[in-house]
């Protein structure tokens, strides 16, 4: 059995005006279990929403490309869809983790804005450790 892995658009809407840029965070796979996420991972919905809660009520915290903790901007919405829904021009599963953000409205905060208005930061990211422990069959 191989799984197959899908390249998707990025589903990104902005608010020019107000700064802020809505993605999809983290995705359910098709129940077939078929197929994964860009790291071969397979998320269940009911393994996403448990994401999207449990960041909600511990985290909420912005980083850039997991390395450097960041004011730069916030999270204003984090949710999970529920029902599908378009997202800029992209159609995003029922069940899928969309967050907004907001980035802050100061001059050292605007390569973060520009990065992406022009695709340089493309989306948002879950951020996990994991302890893997191999199974007998």
């Amino acid at each position: 059995m191989t799984k197959e892995i899908r390249l998707v658009s990025v589903a990104k809407s902005l608010d020019i005006e107000k700064r802020r840029a809505t993605f999809v965070t983290l995705e359910p796979q098709d129940e077939d279990g078929m197929t994964t996420d860009l790291h071969g991972d397979w998320y269940s919905e009911e393994e996403v929403a448990e994401a999207c809660y449990s960041f909600n009520k511990f985290c909420r915290k912005a980083n850039l490309l997991h390395l450097i903790d960041t004011n730069g901007f916030q999270f204003i919405e984090s949710y999970i869809l529920p029902t599908k829904a378009t997202i800029g021009e992209t159609q995003v599963k029922k069940g899928s983790w969309v967050q907004t953000i907001e980035v802050e409205d100061q001059e050292q905060h605007d390569w973060i804005w520009e990065g992406i208005k022009d695709g340089t930061f493309n989306g948002l990211s879950i951020q996990c450790d994991a302890y893997e422990e191999l199974m007998e069959d």
